[in-house]
């Protein structure tokens, strides 16, 4: 008789055997590059590990079913962390902008909205975007998305500005 650790490991390998072509072709169509096809691959391998007890079928019907849950839920964590960690608008330092081209800031914050010049401010006066966003009852990605609007408007201007 085989020991619990024995059964999930048989488990698993036979539904990646299975599945596993599924797996890698929902990563590289769901990803941007082959790296972060890899990473997201090794999360969903991971989950599938962590849950296999919890599958009860052996019917691949079902199983497949429960894969395609892991995948998502995978994906959407994946996605979640990748954007967490990524800069918005290139690697571009707020305070660089404003120092280095003052007047280009001063002829953009003309043409913001009240509310794009308040966050502005607000980021200027060194408020996290998680502070901003406690502050303004928004979430902290809403308000990365308004700031890498208001920081690509600055870049145009720039561009506009001085050509460069």
């Amino acid at each position: 008789m085989l020991c619990d650790y024995e059964q999930k490991v048989k488990r698993y390998e036979r539904l990646l055997l299975e599945c596993n072509g599924s797996i890698v072709g929902f990563c590289v169509s769901h990803t941007e590059d082959r790296e972060d096809a890899d990473d997201l691959a090794q999360e969903i391998f991971a989950a599938v590990w962590d849950g296999i007890d919890g599958l009860r079928s052996d019917n691949i019907h079902q199983q497949r079913r429960w894969l395609k849950r892991v995948m998502l839920t995978s994906l959407a964590r994946h996605l979640r962390q990748r954007f967490k960690h990524t800069r918005l608008v290139d690697d571009i330092d707020m305070a660089d902008i404003v120092a280095d081209h003052r007047e280009a800031v001063d002829e953009l914050t003309e043409r913001l909205t009240p509310g794009e010049r308040a966050l502005l401010e607000r980021h200027l006066e060194g408020y996290t975007y998680a502070e901003i966003a406690r502050r303004e009852g928004v979430s902290e990605t809403s308000v990365a998305r308004r700031m890498a609007s208001i920081k690509q408007k600055m870049i145009e201007t720039r561009k506009e500005k001085y050509g460069n």
